[in-house]
């Protein structure tokens, strides 16, 4: 993520580029709903039924993809979905992820969860409009508190968001280097991910036929100690100035397939940040919360790949608590202990 802010920056000031209202960049912008019996009216096919889950930040995922009829779906046939179009989230913890809709997934409708994001092609690129809006993620992730208890971003202020722009051509250029910057960062964490799983088997297997060779010590014997998190500020506050990227238990899957787009940007004092910055080898695990398809005990393991996701300093929630052990090479050894049981 870091990289591409950067990317993105550096293409910023090379050129003037002229601030547009969304609205004037769209010829449609607009949510959905959920057909009459909930989840109990979708279909095993039929017409595509994207959710907020459907949508991460850069890509798709079809886990959970519901089905409807085309009865159903001619009742939200305002939301149409077509090829090209920006999906963005407007609700719930996953707000503000954004992605662009698989033609593979077509025809398509929307639930109230989701927005449809359409560009207006004679003025910009949606791929362009996809990049813009991840690059002002922390302000989307700002406005989407104000006014209730839960995060949502209303059409209003979709349509309001100030997309700076420059000409057709240069925007291709861009869209084109990032790309290509997004296809290699893919494969990198396609490798990683493989690597860790074949890690993980080989650790457990080494487990089940070796076990009796074991020799079990309390993990004290392993770490110099444990620290609780903090959840700062949401904007500056006396002595709340430093800017950080917070990292929550909701946060752990997303950064072990190298993605960091949805931690929280808080803002905690000095003194806290430097007692509780994790160092390379340090593990972060989640000691309550937890979801409905997800235990509590997500752990990560910290090293300067995934902090370098992050465009600010790395601290963690009160949710979870870092642990730090003696010897650098005991960090992956009790990151897969912990994976594995």
């Amino acid at each position: 993520m870091r990289l591409f802010l950067k990317t993105f920056q550096r293409f910023r000031s090379m050129s003037e580029w002229k601030v547009f209202k969304l609205r004037d960049l769209t010829n449609k912008i607009g949510s959905g709903a959920t057909p009459r019996g909930g989840s109990n009216s979708y279909k095993l096919n039929g017409i595509s039924l994207i959710r907020s889950q459907n949508v991460l930040d850069f890509s798709f995922s079809q886990n959970g993809l519901a089905f409807i009829s085309d009865e159903q779906a001619e009742s939200l046939k305002n939301v149409v979905v077509k090829e090209g179009d920006v999906l963005i989230n407007i609700t719930g913890d996953s707000v503000a992820r954004v992605c662009k809709v698989p033609k593979n997934i077509l025809p398509a409708r929307v639930n109230q969860h989701v927005a449809i994001i359409r560009a207006t092609e004679k003025i910009t690129l949606s791929e362009f409009l996809l990049y813009n809006l991840q690059f002002q993620k922390s302000h989307l992730l700002s406005i989407s508190e104000i006014g209730g208890t839960r995060r949502a971003l209303t059409k209003g202020m979709i349509e309001d968001i100030g997309v700076s722009l420059p000409p057709l051509p240069e925007q291709k250029t861009i869209v084109s280097v990032l790309s290509s910057l997004d296809d290699k960062i893919d494969l990198l964490h396609r490798q990683n991910e493989t690597l860790e799983k074949m890690a993980e088997t080989l650790f457990s297997e080494k487990l089940r036929v070796n076990s009796e060779k074991w020799i079990e010590k309390p993990l004290s014997d392993l770490i110099v100690t444990t620290l609780g998190g903090e959840w700062g500020k949401e904007s500056l506050e006396g002595e709340f100035i430093k800017q950080v990227c917070c990292i929550r238990g909701t946060d752990i899957a997303d950064l072990q397939i190298g993605l960091a787009t949805r931690t929280p940007i808080r803002f905690v004092k000095e003194k806290k940040l430097e007692a509780i910055s994790p160092k390379d080898g340090d593990l972060i695990i989640e000691i309550s919360g937890g979801t409905d398809d997800q235990s509590t005990g997500r752990a990560i393991y910290i090293n300067e790949m995934n902090r370098s996701l992050f465009p600010y300093p790395v601290i963690f929630s009160n949710f979870c608590r870092l642990i730090h052990p003696k010897k650098q090479e005991y960090s992956y050894f009790l990151y897969l202990y912990i994976q594995y049981i």
